[in-house]
């Protein structure tokens, strides 16, 4: 069994969940170049989301306290970190590259499958993997959001995660290189998710 308390960037960057979490250390060697990351590995990219996740949590009392609401076991909080480290999980599994870019089509829908998976070993109730799960395939659901209009928002049933989905997003951004290629829609997407 895998507590989440020993889920922290300390332990990944020691390599101590390697034996754990094989699946996320193989990302190391997953290297993506797009307008979001610039020959970035998806590894890397994820510890800067787990970085930037903190960073805005601990500027926010609000959004921590409702983070401190538990789904069964766990907090908001908790799960949603889980929901960051696995958010790309199923990049390597989707990546193909084309005149040098990279693109992960449906990782999000393959990521949720394989964090499903994954989220076996830490012996946690249902309903918190449905939670989680459901964060990673949404994920890039609010980067949509300027282009789709509340009717499809609502028929994904997304209202118990909209808080969540937004911090992940939020924490995503800022843990790529998105705004070094392309600052004006950096700024956009950032002032309509705060």
């Amino acid at each position: 069994m895998i507590k989440i308390s020993f889920i922290t960037i300390k332990n990944l960057m020691a390599n101590k969940l390697a034996k754990p979490l094989p699946e996320l250390y193989e990302l190391k060697n997953t290297i993506e170049n797009n307008d979001w990351h610039h020959k970035d590995s998806v590894f890397d990219h994820t510890i800067n989301v787990l970085i930037n996740l903190e960073k805005l949590l601990k500027r926010n009392k609000k959004l921590n306290r409702y983070l401190t609401k538990r789904i069964k076991k766990h907090t908001r909080k908790q799960l949603l970190y889980l929901s960051a480290l696995f958010h790309d999980i199923a990049k390597k599994e989707t990546m193909i590259e084309k005149n040098g870019i990279t693109y992960c089509p449906s990782h999000e829908v393959k990521g949720a499958l394989k964090a499903r998976r994954i989220l076996k070993r830490f012996y946690l109730p249902a309903d918190e993997v449905a939670f989680i799960t459901k964060i990673i395939r949404n994920h890039l659901l609010v980067y949509s959001m300027f282009e789709m209009n509340n009717k499809n928002a609502k028929s994904n049933n997304i209202n118990n995660i909209l808080p969540e989905l937004s911090i992940l997003s939020m924490a995503d951004m800022l843990g790529s290189q998105f705004k070094l290629k392309s600052p004006t829609d950096f700024d956009k997407r950032m002032i309509a998710i705060a």
